[in-house]
Parts: C-alpha cells; sequence; structure tokens
C-alpha cells in the first residue's frame, strides 16, 4: 500500500480466498512502512493459502500480542527464531509476520483488523474479537472491522450487541452501504422486517453490492410466502456474483420446491 487507506471487506475476502505471487523467502525490510510490510505479508498469504490453506488448522496462536511479546519485542528478542524459519514461507509463519506489524505498529488499524479477519478464518473468534475490538477503539468509523464484529456477535446470538456495534458506527459512517446491508442482516434475525428493507433501500441508494442487497431481499420475500419473488431475487444476485454459493443455495432450494409441489399436484 503505497498510502494509508483501510481494508475494505472485499479486499479481506480477497486476502482469505484466492492465492497469487511466487518466491517469498524472507522478510519485508526493516526500514519499510507498517502499510507496505502489511502488503508483503498479504502477498506473501496469497502463495501460502493456495499451497497450505486447505490442509488443516493453522497452528498458531491468533490472539493479540500479550504485555510479554511486547516487552521481548522491545529487547529485540522476536527475531530469535528467524534463522530456525524454513526456507518456503509456511501460513503460521505469514501469519505471524502480520501479527508481528501489529507488534512493531500496535496503532497500525489495517494490520489489527487483518489479524481480526485472519483469526476468525480459523475459527477462532475470541482472538477475533479483540483485534477487532482494538482496531474500532482507534477509529470507531471503520467499517470492515464494525461488520466483522457484528458478524461474530450476531453468530454468537448476541443481537443486541450486533445492533449496538453497527449503530455506532453509523453514527460516524451514515453513508456506508456495506453497514447498512448488515444492519439489515442483523435486523431480519430480530424478525424486523420493515427496518431491515429500509436498511437496504438506504444501502441501495449508497451504491451498496447487488448481490447482496438483492440476497437479502431474497430472504426477505422468502419469509413472508413469497417464493416466486424469492427466486427473482436470488437469481438477481447470482447473476451479479455467479460465485455467491449462499444465493445459489435458496435458489435451488425454491427451484426445487417447486417442482415437488408442481409433481405431486
Amino acid at each position: 500500500m503505497s498510502r494509508a487507506r483501510p481494508l475494505t471487506l472485499l479486499t479481506l475476502a480477497v486476502v482469505l480466498a484466492l492465492g497469487a505471487c511466487a518466491g517469498f523467502k524472507q522478510e519485508p525490510p526493516q526500514e519499510w512502512g507498517p502499510d507496505a510490510k502489511l502488503a508483503w505479508w498479504l502477498d506473501a498469504w496469497y502463495e501460502t493459502q493456495d499451497e497450505q490453506g486447505r490442509r488443516g488448522p493453522y497452528g498458531s496462536d491468533d490472539g493479540p500480542p500479550t504485555d510479554r511479546e511486547r516487552e521481548e519485542y522491545a529487547r529485540g528478542e522476536d527475531e530469535a527464531d528467524d534463522d530456525e524459519r524454513p526456507p518456503q514461507l509456511t501460513l503460521a509463519v505469514v501469519r505471524a509476520g502480520i501479527r508481528r506489524v501489529s507488534l512493531e505498529y500496535p496503532e497500525h488499524v489495517d494490520s489489527l483488523v487483518a489479524n481480526g479477519a485472519l483469526a476468525l478464518s480459523s475459527g477462532d473468534s475470541a482472538a477475533a474479537e479483540q483485534w477487532l475490538d482494538d482496531a474500532l477503539a482507534l477509529d470507531p468509523g471503520r467499517t470492515d472491522a464494525a461488520v466483522l464484529r457484528a458478524r461474530i456477535a450476531a453468530e454468537a446470538g448476541n443481537l443486541p450487541g450486533a445492533v449496538r456495534i453497527l449503530r455506532r458506527t453509523l453514527i460516524v459512517r451514515p453513508d456506508a452501504p456495506e453497514v447498512h446491508e448488515a444492519f439489515a442482516g442483523v435486523l431480519f434475525l430480530q424478525g424486523d422486517l420493515e427496518g431491515a428493507r429500509e436498511e437496504l433501500d438506504i444501502a441501495t441508494r449508497l451504491g451498496g453490492s447487488t448481490a447482496r442487497i438483492a440476497y437479502h431481499r431474497g430472504l426477505l420475500a422468502e419469509r413472508e410466502g413469497q417464493a416466486p419473488d424469492a427466486a427473482r431475487w436470488y437469481r438477481r444476485a447470482v447473476d451479479a456474483d455467479p460465485e455467491f454459493m449462499a444465493a445459489w443455495h435458496r435458489l435451488v432450494a425454491l427451484e426445487a420446491a417447486h417442482e415437488e409441489g408442481g409433481a405431486g399436484s
């Protein structure tokens, strides 16, 4: 990153799902700033994700640095294991490298969010919460951190907590369509269908994701018993994003139910 710019959710999704680049066998130069170092490690992640990302657990502590780790880093002891690293980067090494950027630059919000997303990808929700809470404490308007943090709360069944997180972020960033989309999802889970529809209308006006908005409108239509309308929305979602598997699954389920109903009539 040549200039400070928040990692968007789209960027994080790419980081967690794709692989590219080759030949990372060292570490970024020490004289680089936090943006450049993080970008280097994320490029390394592209490579290792392809090679090892589906082999099993990540096997490293995903939580924020402890006080002891910060003290060791300040004394220069953090580099003690460098000579023992394998010649080819592994996921554990890359994750440790991204974590070390946060040790070196504890107020670098991009690194905090990246660590939170990586912790969440490995199933460590508790660690992800800590990283994302730290990011939001430094930047309350950080939309990708807020959406991820609200997702963790919602998946844990804490819908009021998810609402609080998103409302706080909307005070600072009322122009963020992705936050309105996430808020619509939480309201839907709470059974507030009208509120969810209003949030989707706002997200649409703000230029939000066509695929995600269509998917949520499909869920609303399906909840209200309007299966044909729901199928049209899901179709619009997959037309906008052919890899949107949640929309594909709902569309296939509706089409199968329609065929079964027709055969039984």
